[in-house]
């Protein structure tokens, strides 16, 4: 799909930097993040928000999005794919050390990264013991104690958890740990599905100096201190076409 024109933009012509020269009114002509453009050195890139987007070049971008001005950032790579791959391997086998080697643990992944991680963590689980592992996915949209404030419905994905939790080991598995309110929400989830034995948390980051809850995780795959005004933004191949970790300021 090619990428969408700028203001003041001709197609097949230029580049988003000669637009915003040309223009003193920039404005994309889209929301939702679009994949690469082939050819143009430059691709939208994802804002922390999921919304507008940014074109970008190295390690810098312009953000713009509905109801904002214009605004540079510069994110910076914290996991290659390679190095998801290795800290996944190394979080498969804590779970198998931590398990009695992983037989009869349920994994559980909150929506939508959360998921993902959850499915391949399971996989190398698998492989390495040749036992099945339960798997689950979890939507906490409606369990969030903050979406009657916000101006923006709920967007409710699929939960789907197919095994009894009474008296299971489980570990919720997202991707990143920030103020604490996603996974007391998925703690509320899960018991209205049963009441497990007992419950971890596995995030493939943590985000440290921002926590509101009490909430810690048992299994970290790194640990990121971040400023006010820092994202950590967490693509998968599965949803995103790329496996990568990045600190976006």
């Amino acid at each position: 799909m090619p990428r969408p024109l700028l203001a003041g933009e001709a197609d097949g012509a230029g580049t988003p930097e000669d637009a915003l020269n040309a223009s003193p009114s920039v404005q994309f002509f889209f929301r939702r993040p679009m994949r690469p453009a082939v050819g143009k050195g430059l691709r939208p890139w994802p804002s922390p928000s999921r919304g507008g987007a940014i074109a970008r070049r190295g390690g810098f971008g312009i953000e713009a999005g509905e109801g904002r001005e214009m605004r540079m950032t510069k994110q910076k790579i914290l996991m290659t794919a390679a190095e998801m791959a290795h800290t996944l391997e190394r979080l498969a086998s804590e779970l198998i050390e931590r398990h009695d080697h992983g037989c009869g643990l349920a994994l559980i992944g909150i929506q939508r990264r959360g998921a993902e991680l959850a499915s391949r963590l399971k996989t190398l689980i698998e492989a390495k013991l040749g036992c099945e592992v339960p798997l689950g996915k979890l939507d906490i949209n409606l369990y969030r104690d903050d979406w009657t404030k916000s101006d923006v419905q709920p967007q409710v994905a699929e939960s789907d958890i197919p095994f009894p939790l009474t008296d299971t080991d489980v570990v919720l598995v997202d991707d990143v740990l920030f103020s604490g309110r996603t996974i007391r929400a998925a703690l509320e989830a899960v018991l209205d599905y049963g009441r497990p034995k007992r419950v971890e948390l596995l995030v493939l980051i943590d985000r440290r100096g921002h926590r509101e809850l009490p909430i810690q995780p048992d299994y970290v795959g790194k640990k990121v201190h971040t400023a006010q005004g820092e994202h950590v933004d967490v693509a998968v191949v599965e949803l995103d076409g790329e496996d990568a970790v990045s600190l976006v300021r």
